[in-house]
């Protein structure tokens, strides 16, 4: 379906860590730009809104500043596409 799903192995977790922010945030830029550039969509959940972790406000100003769309795939489980 040509999306590209947010799901971090928990070894890949565990790895970054413990590593300065600016670490992981050149890795996590580097990924979003190559997937942007690639020209796929971005699909992910947020089961709490109040409680996003930096991650993922990251991405999300990555692909809104890149000229995504946000569109709710289900009110109920606050999933969405941003394409």
């Amino acid at each position: 379906m040509n999306y590209t799903f947010f799901d971090m192995p928990g070894k890949a977790w565990e790895t970054l860590k413990g590593m300065p922010d600016i670490f992981w945030k050149g890795i996590n830029t580097a990924y979003m730009n190559q997937q942007i550039a690639a020209g796929k969509e971005f699909v992910t959940a947020i089961s709490d809104p109040l409680r996003i972790g930096q991650g993922t406000l990251l991405e999300l100003n990555i692909l809104r500043n890149s000229g995504y769309i946000e569109k709710f795939l289900s009110p109920f489980h606050q999933t969405f596409r941003i394409h």
